[in-house]
C-alpha cells in the first residue's frame, strides 16, 4: 500500500481500494491510520478533495 501511495501521491482511500485489488474500504482506512501513526504518510487537503502523500525524510 505504501508503494501505491508513493507512486500516486495525493491518492484518496477509495482510489486505493480500487487499485489494490478491491480491498474493503474499512481495511484500507485501518492501514492508512497505521501508516499515518508511524509517520510514513500524511493527509493533505480537505476531506472531499485531499489525499495521502508520502512523508519526505
Amino acid at each position: 500500500m505504501l508503494t501505491a501511495i508513493i507512486q500516486n501521491p495525493g491518492i484518496q482511500a477509495k482510489q486505493l481500494s480500487d487499485k489494490l485489488e478491491a480491498r474493503p474500504l474499512k481495511t484500507i482506512e485501518r492501514q492508512i491510520k497505521s501508516l499515518t501513526d508511524k509517520g510514513h504518510i500524511e493527509r493533505k487537503g480537505s476531506k472531499k478533495t485531499g489525499g495521502y502523500w508520502p512523508v519526505k525524510n
